[in-house]
């Protein structure tokens, strides 16, 4: 066969007519690699593969060209296809051309085949373009709607953690040397967390801004984030009532900066997303350690994903969870890696489990994270509180 030859589907109960079709394609100078089927459910199955045009012989008993067309707009929608004919009226063509054929071709005239092939060939072409552009458009308008949506919830979030934060100052200040030791470690975790959601709702104002890195981004500890975020995650695990255990295998990652909110919420995120993907219970393990940079992996020993799964994970609104997902929580990991300048990355594979691996580039700078070096209480209950506005 020739290298670009046209993969066509032929759908006729008539092999040597089929075969006819062929060979005059062939006799034009045009490689063809041509399959021929007879029946709805061999076309469906036929369908799943990658061809270049369907040709359609009108006079198949009890297998009409209607039902093939219903059948490839269905599922094949660029897809074009030729009827071909011994006969046919004028009103029957156009009954064609309205259920969706690219043309009619007269067996008799098989020499305007190959014309007709090119050209709705190249049309093919130009219309999976421009639906994958009306594709990128959409989803680009719906990340912007999405975007100004989050700023308005960041705002009323932000409004609310302030209090919060508030009465956690002054239930510190009213700690006495009398008072048992796990209230004040309590408050302190508390106030840790409403520090990283403060954190967390500004980057979520900023999602329809996007700006260059932060002057706010500071060289972390990823094995602290990892700890503080798998502390975040087993109450939640243990609430859904799932039998699973989250393993900390803590290497010694270089220095590298990032925003300590952001990395914390997108480990929980994968660790919640394994737990999810583990319903009869298993295991989580959150590694970290060196690869060219620092590295933190979410590895499950679940049922992994099909490829077809696989492939679509990090775009905005895909799920696989139904009404219980959103689509976003990979999406948001990824454009969390993107802040940091860094990448994520996927193995799996059906029956041996999923890891995702966050990479980050290795710290140039050094420069503490403001605000959050200590859980001691404040002096000051305004000291470090929320911002509002």
């Amino acid at each position: 066969m020739m290298k670009n030859a046209m993969r066509l589907l032929l759908v006729d109960d008539d092999e040597d007519a089929a075969a006819v079709v062929v060979e005059r394609l062939r006799a034009a100078g045009r490689g063809v690699q041509a399959l021929r089927v007879d029946s709805c459910e061999a076309l469906g199955q036929a369908l799943g593969q990658e061809w270049h045009a369907v040709l359609c012989n009108d006079t198949m008993p009890g297998f009409d060209a209607a039902t093939v067309l219903g059948l490839v707009q269905e599922l094949a929608r660029d897809l074009p296809l030729i009827i071909l004919t011994g006969a046919v009226g004028e009103e029957a063509a156009v009954d064609y051309m309205r259920l969706g054929a690219r043309d009619v071709v007269l067996r008799g005239n098989l020499g305007r085949l190959l014309p007709a092939l090119d050209r709705e060939m190249a049309e093919s072409k130009v219309r999976g373009q421009l639906r994958h552009s009306e594709e990128l458009l959409l989803r680009s308008q719906r990340l912007r709607a999405m975007g100004e949506m989050a700023a308005g919830v960041a705002h009323d979030v932000r409004n609310l953690l302030n209090p919060i934060h508030l009465n956690v100052q002054l239930a510190e200040r009213a700690c006495t040397p009398h008072t048992p030791d796990t209230i004040p470690r309590a408050l302190a975790d508390i106030r840790r967390l409403v520090m990283r959601a403060v954190q967390t709702v500004e980057r979520l104002r900023d999602y329809s801004r996007p700006t260059e890195p932060s002057p706010h981004m500071c060289t972390v500890d990823l094995n602290a984030l990892v700890t503080e975020a798998c502390d975040v995650a087993r109450p939640r695990v243990a609430s859904r009532g799932i039998p699973c255990r989250i393993v900390e295998e803590l290497g010694s990652p270089p220095p590298t900066r990032g925003f300590p909110g952001e990395v914390v919420s997108a480990v929980v995120n994968l660790i919640l997303n394994a737990i999810d993907a583990m319903p009869n219970g298993g295991s989580v393990t959150v590694r970290t350690g060196e690869q060219g940079g620092a590295f933190i992996s979410v590895g499950d020993d679940g049922p992994g994903m099909p490829p077809e799964v696989a492939a679509h994970v990090f775009e905005p609104f895909f799920t696989t969870k139904g009404d219980r997902g959103t689509g976003l929580g990979l999406a948001t990991v990824s454009g969390c890696m993107d802040l940091h300048g860094g990448h994520i990355t996927l193995q799996t594979a059906e029956g041996k489990g999923t890891t995702f691996t966050l990479s980050f580039p290795r710290a140039t700078i050094s420069a503490p994270c403001p605000g959050l070096a200590s859980t001691q209480p404040s002096g000051d209950a305004r000291v470090g509180a929320p911002a509002v506005g």
